[in-house]
């Protein structure tokens, strides 16, 4: 086709067609091309080679999302240095994909609704950019403590709901002052871990752990340096009991507390005195 030979593209739109396959080299022929859209097609593969420049490629967002894809090649991803949004959601890729220090520019991560099973270490070790990550609604498992996950320092929405997960690390957290949202609601989570590591003065905001099987009681102290918190959910669970201090610190926010279809028996005298911005306390079914 013509356009692989231009240098002015700059935008690409080739969405909700029946295409099935992208040509061998195509973003080497388009050095200008900045948005990629080939999203709601028939792609069943990716070539080994995107054919872009490792020194010249301007690409920032490319979208693949609802299509056929099972896996992406390192070898097509790595030359998109300029990389910031990459989309592919809803593929049957198994494998996280493999990218490579020069993909530093990556931000946005869009990985829901596929199968992928496990997360191998070191699969975010080349991503320190990436600030939204969509994981929820795959297969996964295991959060092992060695992804490195925790080194992405500028994390601010971490999505693993909809899983298949059993644990969650609590060294998970201990660089993401950044983070902002963590959601694992929806997997097989069996109890909370001993101490969430949040480094000092974390950003914290949203904590849903919501629909798991978490037996036993929440830990003592288990938000310490969180004291931003404004939603903890961790409703339909098996917790029988409510810490004398969840940790927060007298200048507490929180203003959500979502805890019914529990198996609590026990409430501490000064919960609401430790909360004095709550205004929003399910406690149901328990």
């Amino acid at each position: 086709a013509s356009f692989q030979e231009n240098n002015n593209l700059k935008q690409l739109h080739l969405q909700s067609n029946l295409i099935t396959s992208i040509p061998m080299n195509i973003f080497g022929k388009l050095p200008k091309l900045e948005l990629f859209n080939a999203f709601s097609n028939k792609i069943a593969s990716l070539p080994a080679s995107s054919g872009a420049n490792i020194n010249d490629s301007s690409l920032k967002t490319l979208s693949l999302y609802n299509n056929l894809i099972p896996t992406i090649a390192g070898t097509f991803l790595h030359p998109l240095q300029s990389l910031e949004t990459l989309d592919l959601h809803n593929n049957v890729i198994t494998d996280f994909p493999t990218f490579s220090n020069s993909q530093n520019s990556l931000k946005d991560l869009y990985l829901q609704s596929n199968k992928i099973s496990s997360l191998q270490t070191g699969f975010l070790g080349n991503l320190p950019k990436l600030v939204n990550l969509w994981l929820d609604h795959n297969l996964i498992d295991t959060v092992a403590s060695d992804t490195n996950i925790e080194e992405i320092n500028d994390l601010q929405h971490l999505f693993l709901h909809y899983n298949k997960i059993t644990l969650i690390p609590g060294s998970l957290f201990r660089n993401m002052k950044k983070l902002i949202t963590f959601n694992a609601y929806s997997n097989l989570i069996a109890s909370f871990p001993d101490n969430l590591e949040f480094p000092p003065d974390s950003d914290l905001q949203y904590f849903n752990i919501f629909h798991n099987n978490i037996i036993g009681g929440i830990p003592e102290d288990i938000f310490q340096n969180t004291s931003k918190l404004i939603y903890f959910q961790a409703y339909r669970n098996k917790i029988d009991k409510y810490p004398e201090n969840l940790g927060l610190g007298a200048g507490s926010v929180l203003n959500l507390i979502y805890l019914q279809n529990n198996l609590l028996t026990y409430l501490p005298g000064k919960m609401l005195e430790n909360h004095t911005k709550l205004e929003y306390l399910y406690l149901q079914h328990n």
